[in-house]
């Protein structure tokens, strides 16, 4: 079909067509077809592997694919964790105790870390097998939600990655 893997990424495929860019982005069984005439590459596409969800992307890779209401320089589509988020709550406040969780989450915050917390000084005991298990999904699940581009718990995250061989 003209299209070649991109230096950065073997599953991002790039085709030149001299006025512009067409790319495929590629993901075990996901796929997101960029260019003038989308419909026209998955019917080529469709030649060969059998495609379901066709149509306009709602969710790709765990991130929401979200159409703009206003342009933002020229963008009119843009990914979020929204859904993401929504399900990694859900499946964490029923891991740990729902109550003290909705507690907590009641407080307010103006940062994702406390400016004047050190992890690196604290002296409570390291977490049993099940408990470091659960820190360590956590984390993983955060750093996704990063990846996803939540960018705002970067710092946070990172720096209790720091703790998982020991939570």
């Amino acid at each position: 079909m003209g299209f070649h893997p991109s230096l950065a990424d073997a599953d991002f495929w790039v085709k030149d067509c001299n006025t512009h860019y067409e790319y495929i982005a590629t993901y075990v069984d996901d796929l997101l077809v960029f260019s003038r005439e989308p419909m026209s590459l998955v019917s080529e596409i469709k030649k060969d592997y059998i495609l379901k969800g066709i149509g306009a992307p709602e969710y790709y890779l765990g991130g929401n694919v979200e159409m703009l209401d206003e342009t933002w320089g020229g963008l009119t589509t843009a990914l979020s964790a929204r859904t993401y988020i929504e399900n990694v709550v859900e499946k964490f406040e029923t891991m740990f105790n729902p109550t003290a969780n909705r507690q907590f989450a009641l407080r307010q915050f103006k940062t994702p870390m406390a400016e004047d917390y050190h992890p690196e000084l604290n002296d409570s005991p390291l977490l049993d097998n099940r408990e470091a298990s659960q820190f360590r999904a956590l984390i993983g699940s955060a750093n996704w939600i990063i990846t996803l581009g939540q960018f705002d718990i970067c710092y946070a995250v990172q720096a209790m990655s720091h703790f998982n061989m020991a939570p």
